[in-house]
């Protein structure tokens, strides 16, 4: 991904000056971005998902768990981390399911033996020992489609020189507007 310095203090003087002009870049950056993110999340919807189903991983159900597909989305002008655009992609209506598998496996720490405790109506602290369920869903995961990034960030590391492209191009068409206007 593009690294620009300055994008902070660039959107807080076009958003004082020239706030339609922000507006137009924000849409025209989401109307080049959104076929690269369809196209991501149609491949998914479409290769993905039939893999899983084929594999019996129990991911489709009604329950917020559930694999619904994905949804593909550009966030602009992401300033803290320095990028002009970010492509995000998410389980379709709420559902989870997509965001557990596209990051499973992920362990910054051992995973715990019994699970966080609770008091409930019932009298007494409550609390559970994990089965392992995850575990094996992880490792499923990754002997079927690889490390986590699995689905959409593996899809986007292909196609990072094009989303790079099409962002620089409409950067700089803003950018000439911009020094016109100065």
């Amino acid at each position: 991904m593009a690294r620009v310095e300055g994008v902070a203090e660039v959107t807080k003087l076009l958003k004082r000056f020239e706030p339609d002009l922000l507006k137009e870049m924000r849409k025209d950056m989401r109307s080049e971005l959104k076929p690269l993110t369809n196209e991501i999340a149609s491949q998914i919807n479409s290769q993905d998902t039939s893999k899983l189903q084929s594999r019996d991983y129990e991911m489709f159900h009604n329950g917020r768990t559930a694999w619904n597909g994905l949804r593909g989305g550009t966030s602009l002008l992401a300033s803290r981390r320095k990028s002009v655009a970010k492509l995000t992609f998410t389980g379709r209506s709420g559902e989870v399911g997509y965001n557990y598998a596209e990051l499973a496996g992920i362990e910054r720490r051992p995973p715990r033996r019994v699970s966080k405790g609770w008091y409930s109506t019932s009298p007494g602290y409550h609390s559970y020992e994990y089965a392992g369920q995850g575990k094996v869903f992880n490792e499923r995961l990754e002997r079927d489609f690889g490390k986590p990034g699995r689905f959409a960030f593996k899809r986007f590391l292909k196609k990072r020189k094009e989303v790079d492209k099409q962002a620089q191009q409409v950067a700089d068409r803003f950018i000439k507007r911009v020094n016109r206007l100065i």
